[in-house]
């Protein structure tokens, strides 16, 4: 199995996992630092220790006894017992899921200070970025090192990473310029308004989501020239780069 394949199977086993959209975030962001030796936090390493998984030589693996508490779950699931230790392990998850499901359990009456959340939003989303600008400076070096600037792929790789910097900074600015106004008076706000908000936020986070995961592929694949194991032919890393633009143009491009 190639690197990108690797990546692939290991990236959708992120995504069989049963738990809240918020987590497999960390866990994506995680792995992608295990794999460019950037050390994981401590939120991030007690995520992974609650599900039960590890990180081992650039794979993502689930204990197998994670499985068989599941399966324990499914089994005793009409039990008393079972149901309420069920409830108490899904009250401990961190479920920081940026829907209108999410949005509704936040604003409840019973939490007295909502504009948090928005802070807790910006808080999150800067760390992304910070991760994915650290990803685009690895992959400047990385550049220097594997091609000269006379090559094609030189220059390609170059606006590659021009056009997801751009990317990244148009879409933390947008996020910023969009949330700030509201940090005052976001609990005065109806509960309809106040998940609009948390929901347009969601479409930020996908698209700094979304540059994080193509520098993390570039970064991969330009950590596998420089050691010689794939993509040894310059055609074949000249269409990768091709498609690779192609995706990132999609997403500039947008409104």
């Amino acid at each position: 199995m190639n690197s990108i394949s690797k990546f692939n199977a290991n990236i959708a086993k992120i995504e069989s996992l049963k738990i809240s959209f918020y987590e497999k975030d960390i866990i994506r962001s995680a792995y992608y630092n295990h794999l460019n030796n950037i050390p994981l936090t401590q939120g991030a390493n007690n995520l992974l220790k609650r599900h039960s998984i590890r990180f081992y030589n650039g794979n993502i693996i689930i204990s197998i006894q994670q499985n068989k508490i599941e399966e324990r779950k499914k089994r005793y699931k009409r039990s008393d017992f079972t149901k309420d230790s069920y409830k108490q392990v899904e009250n401990q998850k961190n479920n920081v899921v940026y829907s209108r499901d999410y949005a509704a359990q936040k604003i409840a009456p019973t939490n007295p200070k909502h504009s948090q959340i928005l802070a807790s939003i910006l808080h999150d989303s800067h760390t992304l970025y910070a991760e994915s600008m650290e990803l685009l400076h690895r992959c400047e070096s990385l550049l220097n090192k594997c091609f000269t600037q006379h090559e094609l792929s030189y220059s390609m790789i170059q606006n590659i990473i021009v056009k997801a910097n751009e990317g990244l900074q148009n879409s933390i600015n947008a996020l910023n310029t969009f949330l700030n106004p509201f940090l005052e008076f976001f609990d005065g706000l109806d509960s309809n308004t106040q998940g609009e908000i948390l929901q347009r936020t969601q479409v930020f986070l996908a698209k700094i989501q979304t540059y994080k995961n193509l520098n993390a592929k570039l970064c991969l694949e330009l950590s596998s020239i420089q050691a010689g194991r794939v993509l040894k032919k310059e055609k074949d890393f000249t269409q990768y780069l091709q498609a690779t633009i192609k995706e990132l143009n999609a997403y500039t491009n947008d409104p």
